[in-house]
């Protein structure tokens, strides 16, 4: 009995790939080796197209973080050694960041600020420790006086960025009511 091995294929894109076995459903696979992430082995379809291995290396961040760093350390580095799906190291947290990040939540969710009385809320705010002598104290009425903070800091650095422009600016201003009675008015640049 003779055995007959294919060709590899010299696609361009075998280059970003390792291939292994996936040992549950016994079949190859190809593991990017950005991020490690599985995708089907072209020997599992009719036309053994490496379409899905071009398409992930031209979408894989991971991939292309790599590349571009070989130019600037070699491959032997200690950090080739350690899992590419590690996590970040986490930021040590403060008072000021919690409230900022508390205001960002309530802002970009368009959350009610009274949620922040919520006392499942109030129970998540006191499981967060900072190197501060107190925990971060969190209610509507910080989280609507950190918001008034923060628009007039913004107020100031909009006035200040618009005072260096040397061209002309275009204003477009809208002005609406709600129907709560409260007037709003709409800028853009």
């Amino acid at each position: 009995m003779t055995w007959q091995f294919e060709k590899p294929n010299k696609s361009q894109w075998w280059s970003n790939f390792d291939e292994a076995v996936n040992t549950t459903l016994r079949i190859p696979v190809c593991l990017c080796k950005g991020c490690r992430q599985s995708i089907g082995h072209p020997s599992r379809n009719d036309h053994k197209s490496t379409t899905n291995l071009k398409r992930h290396s031209l979408n894989c961040m991971k991939l292309k973080e790599k590349q571009i760093g070989k130019g600037a350390r070699s491959n032997s580095t200690l950090t080739n050694f350690f899992p590419s799906g590690a996590t970040p190291l986490r930021h040590r947290a403060n008072n000021q960041l919690v409230n900022d990040e508390v205001l960002k939540f309530f802002v970009s969710g368009n959350i009610p600020f009274n949620q922040a009385d919520n006392p499942h809320f109030k129970q998540l705010m006191e499981w967060i420790t900072t190197p501060d002598t107190s925990p971060p104290s969190i209610s509507r009425k910080t989280v609507r006086k950190h918001l008034s903070t923060k628009a007039k800091v913004a107020v100031i650095d909009l006035k200040a960025t618009l005072a260096d422009v040397d061209s002309k600016i275009s204003l477009a201003l809208d002005c609406w009511t709600s129907r709560n009675g409260f007037a709003f008015l709409g800028i853009s640049l």
